[in-house]
């Protein structure tokens, strides 16, 4: 497929032929953009969801997008960030998981106090102030780093790394 001329004939298509165009591609690409979605998301019916979402974002902004007449390296693009996007999602859904068993932790206990010491007996202060800061205050990540002044990675590799010391703490009691 000369995907200069197929461009060209998508700008220049009716309605009925940007159609057919369309299922051209996708039966063209198709099994490729499942590929590169493969190689970050590993359940069928995800990837499968997603590259459906990819081929309908391309479709609804045919129009729009400036292909430089490379359909293939557009559509992978598309393909790579939509699955990272998707990767990104469930990890912000993993952390409202965890600040959810921790503030179900303090109405268990009854008492912020109780937590907060039996924090205190496996965490470090800086550990315990970005839990506190993210899972009560309801903090981003983002601000804790601003307001601690530290780099953001740091402060989510030490809030994941003190939610496992906590959470194995508190399995071995």
């Amino acid at each position: 497929m000369n995907e200069r001329r197929l461009y060209q004939k998508i700008q220049s298509s009716s309605e009925e032929q940007t159609h057919q165009l369309f299922n051209d591609i996708y039966v063209t690409y198709g099994k490729l953009v499942f590929f590169v979605i493969s190689r970050y998301v590993h359940q069928v019916q995800d990837i499968e969801d997603l590259t459906n979402d990819v081929f309908l974002s391309f479709f609804n902004q045919i129009q729009q997008i400036n292909l430089n007449g490379n359909i293939k390296s557009y559509l992978t693009t598309s393909a790579k960030n939509t699955a990272l996007n998707f990767i990104k999602k469930q990890n912000c859904q993993a952390e409202i998981s965890e600040s959810i068993f921790l503030v179900s932790n303090i109405s268990r206990n009854a008492s912020y106090y109780l937590l907060l010491k039996e924090m205190e007996e496996c965490l470090a202060k800086e550990e315990i102030e970005i839990i506190l800061k993210y899972a009560v205050e309801g903090m981003k990540f983002k601000f804790i780093a601003e307001e601690l002044k530290k780099p953001i990675n740091s402060i989510i590799t030490t809030y994941h790394r003190a939610i496992k010391k906590f959470k194995k703490y508190k399995g071995e009691r």
